[in-house]
């Protein structure tokens, strides 16, 4: 386990020691997962969920690199964390759908919004969800959703949240790419580990977080 003494008065991990399922294991995912271990979780309690493999332009905002184009994200993930901190995680290389068996905390951070309405959907009957944190990322812009989905009130506001995806499309680059920047995906998931923290020590969720780096900006909202 990491050495966590200076974070160990903030967040104890302690406190939570069931699953933390991470869906997508991406430029939020990675330093979802990277942050998580640094915090003092262990390997065990970490499940990643990837279909996808590492490619030349993910380096560019995802925290693999060089070596691991072309591996599954979730062994090059497995590998970050097994190499950089002696931490096993369970790497799952597989599509998650409203019949992937969840629990504890979920982290869902999907490319679409209609994958992300197949798995919270269902997630109202499921009692051994905890909480759900869920992030959206523009190159100038982010939402963090953080909620708990057998509540109805949350629920409704989240899946009314969503749109079809073709609704907005994604900025790409010349070469098709989709485009982020590494700095601001920093902040997205800087802000989603903020709102976990604050379940752990067991304060306010059932909300949404905007922010804005063109200007500065940040805007909480109740759901």
């Amino acid at each position: 386990m990491v050495n966590n003494s200076r974070s160990v008065g903030i967040i104890n991990p302690a406190k939570y020691t069931g699953n933390i399922h991470i869906i997508g294991v991406g430029a939020t995912g990675s330093r979802i997962v990277k942050n998580l271990i640094e915090l003092g979780f262990i390997g065990s309690q970490i499940h990643v969920y990837d279909d996808d493999v590492v490619e030349e332009h993910n380096i560019n905002n995802q925290l693999f690199d060089l070596t691991h184009i072309g591996m599954p994200k979730v062994v090059a993930m497995f590998e970050l964390i097994k190499n950089g901190y002696g931490e096993k995680i369970h790497s799952h290389q597989q599509r998650v759908d409203a019949n992937t068996e969840l629990d504890g905390i979920v982290f869902l951070l999907t490319d679409t919004m209609s994958s992300r309405r197949d798995i919270v959907t269902p997630m109202n009957i499921n009692i051994n969800i905890k909480l759900v944190i869920e992030t959206r990322l523009d190159p100038e812009c982010g939402y963090v959703n953080t909620f708990n989905p057998i509540n109805k009130k949350h629920h409704k506001f989240y899946i009314d949240s969503l749109f079809d995806d073709d609704a907005k499309p994604e900025i790409v680059s010349a070469c098709g790419t989709r485009q982020t920047i590494g700095h601001v995906d920093d902040i997205l998931a800087g802000t989603a580990m903020c709102e976990f923290v604050k379940w752990v020590n067991e304060q306010k969720i059932g909300k949404q977080v905007f922010f804005a780096v063109n200007p500065y900006y940040f805007q909480e909202t109740d759901m």
